[in-house]
């Protein structure tokens, strides 16, 4: 019960990357992501108790700074309704979601359990995108990623995938890893995205020169 809060966190950030709404279209009728974030904060009102002050992060002070110019724009834009919208579901949905990872996920385990959490969603779209893929048409799932989005979101999780295979020591997790990540190459091909093949270019070299222990 004392660790539901963190799984929680979990399953949000699986919900916001992997976007299983989008590859099972069905899930929509109950808006998981919605129904997450309530039990997330939920839970961990009445469980978590950690007393880290998160307002006092300078990357937290960057994001209230912002969504202050973002609020005072707001009746000089061209389109006001619509900025209060982008208000609601970015910066509070957002802002929600970053205040409670920084809250839940303070140690290097629950660290590492996030970044197994943000492979495995962009497995879960890699998997997705190549089984949709149509000959001359680029490939984007659902309505929240364009193929563009989608291809960088294969180029971030493919070092994940890579640097998890090589430091385990676990046979089973390094075929998983290994596996992903051939999916999330094929993935990014299938995107047709210049700024992904560009992405790919920079991590591939990145990965060539790094030391992992």
């Amino acid at each position: 019960m004392k660790k539901l809060p963190l799984y929680l966190i979990f399953l949000w950030t699986f919900i916001h990357i992997g976007r299983p709404q989008d590859v099972f279209p069905a899930l929509k009728l109950i808006n998981p992501g919605d129904v997450v974030a309530i039990l997330t904060l939920v839970s961990y009102i009445f469980v978590e108790k950690k007393n880290l002050r998160v307002f006092s992060f300078p990357e937290f002070r960057l994001l209230l700074l912002l969504f202050a110019v973002a609020v005072l724009s707001t009746p000089y834009g061209f389109y006001p309704k619509a900025s209060l919208s982008f208000l609601y579901n970015f910066y509070f949905k957002i802002g929600l979601y970053l205040y409670l990872v920084a809250k839940l996920v303070t140690d290097e385990e629950q660290i590492q359990s996030m970044i197994k959490t943000v492979m495995l969603s962009g497995f879960l779209m890699a998997v997705a995108a190549v089984s949709s893929q149509q000959i001359g048409i680029r490939t984007g799932i659902g309505t929240t990623y364009d193929p563009n989005d989608l291809g960088m979101l294969f180029v971030v999780t493919l070092p994940l995938a890579l640097f998890q295979g090589m430091t385990s020591t676990n046979r089973r997790w390094k075929i998983i890893c290994y596996t992903g990540a051939v999916f999330n190459l094929l993935a990014v091909i299938s995107t047709q995205s210049r700024g992904a093949y560009l992405g790919l270019v920079a991590v591939g070299g990145f990965v060539l020169i790094s030391k992992v222990r």
